[in-house]
Formats: C-alpha cells, sequence, structure tokens
C-alpha cells in the first residue's frame, strides 16, 4: 500500500523538481512549464484513475486531485500569456499544440486567435522576414529527460517557407529548436 501511494505521487514529485530546477537563481518556474506541467499532471491522474478505480483509495484521491487540478487548468484559458509563452519558446511553438491539442483542433484555433490579438498590441512591422540566425542564436545543448520532458519533446517542425509580414510571423516559420539551448534557462 505504501509503495503504490508512493508510486502514485512520483508525478508530482517529478514536477515540483521540474519546475525548481529550471529555473536557477530565480523563485519561480518560466510560465511556459505551467500549462504542459497541468495537462500532463491530469492525463497522469486520469491513467491513475482508469488503473485503480473510484472505489480504490488511490484512485479516488487521484480523483480528487484531478477535479481540484482541472479547476486551474481552467483558469489558464482567462489569460493568453500562458499560450504565448509556449509560442514563444522557441522549442516548442505551435507544434506543441499540434501535438498535444489534436483531438482538440477549436482549442488550438481559439489560442491561434488569442496569440494574434495579444501579438497586434505588441506587434513592430518588418518589411523583410528575419533570418534564423538573427532570431536563435548558437547554444549548447544539455538534453536530460525524465517522464516530464519526454512527454514535452515535440521534436523539430518542419516551418514554412513562405516570408512572414513581421517579425512573429518570421518567428513562427522558423522550426522549433529539438532541444533547450542551455542560456534560454539560465
Amino acid at each position: 500500500m505504501l509503495q503504490e501511494l508512493c508510486d502514485a505521487l512520483q508525478p508530482f514529485n517529478e514536477a515540483t523538481n521540474f519546475l525548481q530546477s529550471n529555473n536557477k537563481g530565480a523563485r519561480y518556474g518560466f510560465l511556459w512549464e505551467c500549462l504542459p506541467m497541468i495537462e500532463w499532471l491530469l492525463l497522469t491522474l486520469e491513467t491513475l484513475k482508469e488503473e485503480k478505480g473510484i472505489r480504490d483509495r488511490i484512485g479516488l484521491s487521484a480523483n480528487n486531485a484531478w477535479n481540484k487540478i482541472k479547476k486551474y487548468y481552467e483558469v489558464t484559458d482567462l489569460s493568453p500569456y500562458y499560450v504565448a509563452a509556449i509560442v514563444l519558446n522557441p522549442t516548442h511553438k505551435w507544434r506543441y499544440f499540434d501535438i498535444h491539442w489534436k483531438n482538440n483542433k477549436y482549442w488550438i484555433s481559439e489560442a491561434k486567435k488569442q496569440m494574434k490579438a495579444l501579438w497586434s498590441r505588441y506587434k513592430i512591422q518588418h518589411k523583410h522576414a528575419v533570418d534564423e540566425e538573427e532570431l536563435l542564436p548558437a547554444a549548447k545543448f544539455s538534453p536530460k529527460k525524465g517522464l516530464f520532458k519526454s512527454f514535452l519533446a515535440c521534436g523539430q517542425s518542419t516551418g514554412n517557407e513562405d516570408e512572414a509580414a513581421d517579425e512573429y510571423m518570421a518567428y513562427c516559420q522558423l522550426p522549433a529548436l529539438k532541444l533547450t539551448p542551455q542560456n534560454l534557462i539560465t
């Protein structure tokens, strides 16, 4: 029973350690990590609920935790900054949503509307698309994968070859990075 409880709590331990360890010298995690972490915990709890069943104490606890986390997940809809943080992370961009929200196309279209509205408030027009070298300086990579990092790993997107009208569009056309540059998170 104790081992089952320990196993059930392991994702929360991983989530806590992941959010604390990536943002060295700061007091809080990165905003882009919030939505994927909540989604990963919800998915993990759904699996645990199905395995244990609602009559099992751990299954019931997983159900209660899922309901509580779902409330916080729904609150993220109130702000476009959660989506923007993921989209503006060069390792994810829209590819994160294409993979993890593939069964919820409506969510993706709504997120794109929110991002477009947010960008229009901050947009700076450019006559030419920005070169990849200007946006993404060379960096050394240090891959470390745990269960959550495996969930996040989305691969590299193919990008769009059309020339963009502004910096955000140019950024979106570039392929997502395969790994997070160390200087991006330190």
